[in-house]
């Protein structure tokens, strides 16, 4: 399974410009848009690297990376940055701190994120779970509120990616180009098919809709609370 990157970033439009080029390559993206709101993130998961670009930083690039010590960082600055005046200097950890200095292209910007996940890689995940769903990626078996579910290779594959990126919108590219990893014949109009097929038996087996069509941009896993059966 691809790593996760927790993007750190106050800048909307850099912000998703890096998660689509993240996402192209198959890692896990967890937004977050200021530094407290990350470290409230690390204290709940475990991503592989965190970027961190604050257009108007509350605090120092320094003082926020001495903050992020369960991973390594990237810190993403203007031409002719300087690691001292930043506070970085005293944070280098063993290179567990690393300056990207923008501009810079996809491939640069890539070679820069493999790098640091291949220095400090992070333990292989076994299991991922959200609202109920819970799947062991090793065995590929998924069960829904503790009881076994059984779906189809193509249904596990959409389900495998989603459930990575809960709550956030995963356009329709992105999901086909991430099924088609496992699954290369799978088209357009067989993911709509299997992605129908999912939800359908997601709903069966929790009276919750989990799989949330968000018109012309993708799909969204998430918990509709209106569908509870009734006590």
């Amino acid at each position: 399974m691809a790593a996760c990157i927790l993007i750190i970033n106050n800048e909307k439009k850099l912000g998703n410009k890096l998660q689509d080029t993240l996402t192209a390559e198959g890692y896990r993206v967890i937004r977050a848009y200021s530094a407290s709101e990350g470290q409230l993130i690390l204290e709940r998961q475990r991503p592989g690297l965190v970027l961190l670009y604050m257009l108007t930083p509350e605090i120092s690039a320094g003082e926020t990376v001495s903050r992020f010590r369960t991973a390594p960082v990237l810190v993403i600055a203007g031409k002719g940055a300087d690691r001292t005046a930043m506070g970085l200097e005293e944070q280098a950890d063993g290179g567990r701190v690393a300056l990207l200095q923008r501009p810079f292209g996809a491939r640069e910007f890539l070679s820069a994120v493999r790098d640091m996940l291949e220095r400090f890689p992070q333990e292989q995940e076994e299991t991922a779970a959200y609202g109920g769903i819970s799947l062991k990626l090793d065995e590929a078996r998924v069960t829904l509120n503790g009881k076994p579910l059984r779906l189809t290779r193509m249904e596990y594959q959409v389900l495998r990616v989603l459930i990575f990126y809960p709550n956030q919108i995963i356009s329709r590219r992105v999901l086909l180009e991430q099924v088609k990893k496992a699954a290369p014949r799978c088209s357009d109009s067989s993911l709509r098919t299997h992605v129908r097929h999912l939800r359908r038996k997601l709903r069966r087996g929790s009276g919750r809709e989990y799989i949330e069509t968000v018109w012309r941009m993708g799909y969204r896993l998430s918990v509709n609370e209106s569908l509870l059966p009734l006590q």
